[in-house]
Protein backbone atom coordinates (compact mmCIF):
# COMPACT_ATOMS: atom_id res chain seq x y z
CA UNK A 1 0.00 0.00 0.00
CA UNK A 2 1.34 3.37 -0.91
CA UNK A 3 1.92 6.36 1.30
CA UNK A 4 -0.63 8.25 -0.80
CA UNK A 5 -3.39 5.82 0.24
CA UNK A 6 -2.56 6.42 3.90
CA UNK A 7 -2.50 10.18 3.36
CA UNK A 8 -5.88 9.98 1.59
CA UNK A 9 -7.39 8.33 4.66
CA UNK A 10 -5.82 10.90 6.98
CA UNK A 11 -7.06 13.77 4.82
CA UNK A 12 -10.55 12.28 4.83
CA UNK A 13 -10.44 12.23 8.63
CA UNK A 14 -9.20 15.83 8.73
CA UNK A 15 -11.94 16.89 6.31
CA UNK A 16 -14.48 15.09 8.52
CA UNK A 17 -15.63 12.80 5.71
CA UNK A 18 -14.22 9.94 7.76
CA UNK A 19 -14.90 9.57 11.49
CA UNK A 20 -12.23 8.66 14.01
CA UNK A 21 -13.81 5.23 14.30
CA UNK A 22 -13.72 4.76 10.52
CA UNK A 23 -10.06 5.80 10.46
CA UNK A 24 -9.28 3.25 13.18
CA UNK A 25 -11.28 0.63 11.28
CA UNK A 26 -9.16 1.33 8.19
CA UNK A 27 -5.75 1.48 9.92
CA UNK A 28 -5.96 -1.71 11.98
CA UNK A 29 -6.73 -4.21 9.18
CA UNK A 30 -4.31 -2.50 6.76
CA UNK A 31 -1.39 -2.16 9.16
CA UNK A 32 0.22 -5.52 8.47
CA UNK A 33 -0.06 -5.25 4.67
CA UNK A 34 1.59 -1.81 4.83
CA UNK A 35 4.42 -3.23 6.93
CA UNK A 36 4.78 -6.24 4.61
CA UNK A 37 4.99 -4.02 1.51
CA UNK A 38 8.29 -2.67 2.81
CA UNK A 39 7.94 0.93 1.65
CA UNK A 40 9.86 2.82 4.34
CA UNK A 41 7.92 6.10 3.93
CA UNK A 42 4.62 4.26 4.29
CA UNK A 43 5.88 2.28 7.27
CA UNK A 44 7.09 5.40 9.04
CA UNK A 45 3.79 7.19 8.45
CA UNK A 46 1.56 4.29 9.51
CA UNK A 47 3.73 3.70 12.60
CA UNK A 48 3.25 7.33 13.60
CA UNK A 49 -0.51 7.06 13.09
CA UNK A 50 -0.62 3.81 15.06
CA UNK A 51 1.27 5.42 17.98
CA UNK A 52 -1.14 8.37 17.95
CA UNK A 53 -4.12 6.00 18.01
CA UNK A 54 -2.60 4.13 20.97
CA UNK A 55 -1.95 7.40 22.82
CA UNK A 56 -5.54 8.43 22.14
CA UNK A 57 -6.87 5.08 23.41
CA UNK A 58 -4.69 5.33 26.53
CA UNK A 59 -6.01 8.81 27.29
CA UNK A 60 -2.65 10.47 26.67
CA UNK A 61 -4.19 12.54 23.86
CA UNK A 62 -7.59 14.13 23.47
CA UNK A 63 -9.31 13.76 20.13
CA UNK A 64 -8.53 17.41 19.44
CA UNK A 65 -4.83 16.79 20.10
CA UNK A 66 -4.99 13.71 17.91
CA UNK A 67 -6.60 15.76 15.14
CA UNK A 68 -3.83 18.36 15.24
CA UNK A 69 -1.10 15.73 15.34
CA UNK A 70 -2.60 14.03 12.29
CA UNK A 71 -2.79 17.43 10.62
CA UNK A 72 0.92 17.85 11.32
CA UNK A 73 1.71 14.47 9.76
CA UNK A 74 -0.23 15.34 6.62
CA UNK A 75 1.33 18.80 6.42
CA UNK A 76 4.82 17.37 6.83
CA UNK A 77 4.13 14.94 3.98
CA UNK A 78 3.13 17.68 1.55
CA UNK A 79 6.54 17.87 -0.06
CA UNK A 80 7.32 17.60 -3.69
CA UNK A 81 10.27 15.80 -5.18
CA UNK A 82 11.58 16.73 -8.57
CA UNK A 83 13.92 14.62 -10.59
CA UNK A 84 16.02 16.04 -13.35
CA UNK A 85 17.75 14.16 -16.12
CA UNK A 86 21.54 14.19 -15.99
CA UNK A 87 23.04 16.75 -18.28
CA UNK A 88 26.19 18.77 -18.40
CA UNK A 89 26.68 22.35 -19.50
CA UNK A 90 30.17 23.65 -20.22
CA UNK A 91 30.98 27.33 -19.95
CA UNK A 92 33.18 28.01 -22.98
CA UNK A 93 35.09 30.83 -21.28
CA UNK A 94 35.91 29.33 -17.89
CA UNK A 95 35.69 25.66 -18.76
CA UNK A 96 33.49 24.96 -15.74
CA UNK A 97 30.65 22.50 -15.94
CA UNK A 98 27.28 22.39 -14.25
CA UNK A 99 25.82 18.93 -13.75
CA UNK A 100 22.41 18.19 -12.33
CA UNK A 101 22.02 15.24 -10.01
CA UNK A 102 18.96 13.07 -10.72
CA UNK A 103 18.44 12.22 -7.05
CA UNK A 104 19.25 15.43 -5.28
CA UNK A 105 18.34 18.04 -7.87
CA UNK A 106 21.45 19.95 -6.83
CA UNK A 107 23.82 21.69 -9.16
CA UNK A 108 27.44 20.71 -8.73
CA UNK A 109 30.16 22.83 -10.24
CA UNK A 110 33.49 21.39 -11.20
CA UNK A 111 36.37 23.42 -12.57
CA UNK A 112 38.97 22.35 -15.03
Amino acid sequence: MEKDAILDQLRSYLNRTLSLRQLEDWVLPNLQSILDAGDQDSIKLIDEVDVLLMELADGELSELQFFWRVNGLVSASNTYHFEFPIFSIRDSQSGSRAVTSPTEGQIVLSFG
